[in-house]
Order: structure tokens, then sequence, then C-alpha cells
């Protein structure tokens, strides 16, 4: 079956799930029918859903859809890592490049002539 069949499927047994504990709390023999019946359908629906193997498609759809998100961000994080990576070398270029002319520009003012 596809996918969108145990989606359905899904959804129907956590309804009945909720009804079923909403139905238990009351205390009245009509209450107490209906969640007997609320019961029924829910083993039935629930062993439908592990015969279609419904678990390992929902499962596989949701791993999909992790991997395509962890995709993205695995290139956003390589676009940022060699962004930061170029200002970084280019920062200590400027930082190498001050202090050189920096201690050349000391070295000349101080080894003018002595006499």
């Amino acid at each position: 079956m596809s996918l969108s069949r145990c989606e359905e499927l899904e959804k129907y047994i956590k309804l009945q799930v909720d009804s079923l504990a909403s139905e238990s709390l009351k205390r009245d023999s009509t209450s107490v029918y209906n969640a007997k019946l609320k019961a029924k359908s829910l083993v039935e629906m629930q062993e439908e859903y592990k015969k279609l193997g419904c678990e390992r498609k929902i499962t596989q759809r949701n791993q999909d859809v992790v991997e395509g998100i962890i995709k993205d961000y695995t290139t956003y994080d390589e676009l940022r890592i060699r962004a930061e990576s170029k200002f970084e070398r280019n920062k200590k270029i400027f930082w190498g490049a001050v202090i050189l002319f920096t201690a050349l520009g000391l070295i000349i003012t101080f080894s003018g002539d002595d006499k």
C-alpha cells in the first residue's frame, strides 16, 4: 500500500487512542460499550498498520526528510566555513603586513646615522 494509506491509519489510530482514553474516564454503561467497540476497531487498525509495514515506511519517510535538512545545513556550513577561512586568512595577512611595515619603519628610524 501507499504511504498515504499508512499516514491515514496512523492518524486514525492516534485519534482512536485519544478517544478511548476519554471514554475510559467516563463511568456509564454506554461509555463502557463505546470503549469496547473502539478498542476492537483500534486493534484491527493496528493489525492492518503492522501488516502493511507502515511503521517502516513512515520511519523511512521521516529519515529522508531529516537527511534532506542535514544536506541543506551541511552545504550552508561549508559555505560559511569557506567564507570565514578567507576572512581569517585576509585578516592574518593584513596584520602581518602591518607588523612588518611597522618593524621596518622602526628599524629605519632608529638606524639613522649616529654621528
